[in-house]
């Protein structure tokens, strides 16, 4: 399904994703917090997952090789970040 859409259309969706600010959300997660990102993710890129994992309180932050869909790129090293 994926590889069918096409590209403007499917780049074009994460467009809000980019450019949404996450910061006054992040800012009231009050517990323990597990940032899981995509190495090669370009719709939320390395500065928007370092600014999400700022605002929390008790951060981590796993960066898988991936791009957005790390759960699905790679399952196994996903599972091993949040077991």
């Amino acid at each position: 399904m994926l590889l069918a859409t096409p590209t403007v259309g499917y780049t074009g969706c994460f467009a809000p994703v980019r450019d949404m600010n996450l910061s006054a959300a992040a800012s009231r997660i009050s517990v323990p917090t597990l940032v899981v990102a995509g190495m090669f993710d370009a719709a939320t890129p390395s500065s928007h997952t370092n600014g999400v994992l700022k605002q929390t309180i008790d951060g981590r932050l796993t960066m898988l090789s991936a791009a957005h869909l790390s759960n699905l790129e790679q399952p196994d090293a996903f599972s091993v970040a949040i077991g």
